[in-house]
């Protein structure tokens, strides 16, 4: 790694969304060398790579008092310390869940 590639790596890790313009200008170099000594970077293997950052902490804020209901019902009567086999019938309710749906475009699929 020559002087300038490991300059220019340590510029990259303090702010890795560091647009080349800004690292030529730190540099007193031209964007062109910046992006001939980042592609040197990647061929050595320093860089793995680029791309988008996605925010990740998607969330909902949900404001209200929620609540999950869960029923169960026995197909036979219920015995003690045996298997009870049925339904469950779950359902969301409070004021929250009229408020704390993901849009569809947020759904994981």
């Amino acid at each position: 790694m020559t002087n300038r590639e490991r300059q220019l790596l340590q510029l990259i890790e303090q702010n890795p969304m560091i647009k080349q313009k800004d690292l030529a200008e730190k540099l007193g170099i031209t964007r062109s060398s910046v992006a001939v000594h980042i592609r040197n970077l990647m061929l050595k293997g320093y860089i793995k790579g680029k791309g988008y950052v996605l925010d990740d902490n998607i969330y909902v804020a949900v404001i209200g008092a929620t609540n999950f209901d869960v029923q169960g019902f026995s197909n036979t009567d219920v015995s003690c310390g045996g298997f009870n086999f049925g339904q469950i019938k779950e359902s969301a309710g409070g004021v929250g869940r009229h408020h704390g749906s993901l849009p569809q475009s947020w759904h994981l699929h």
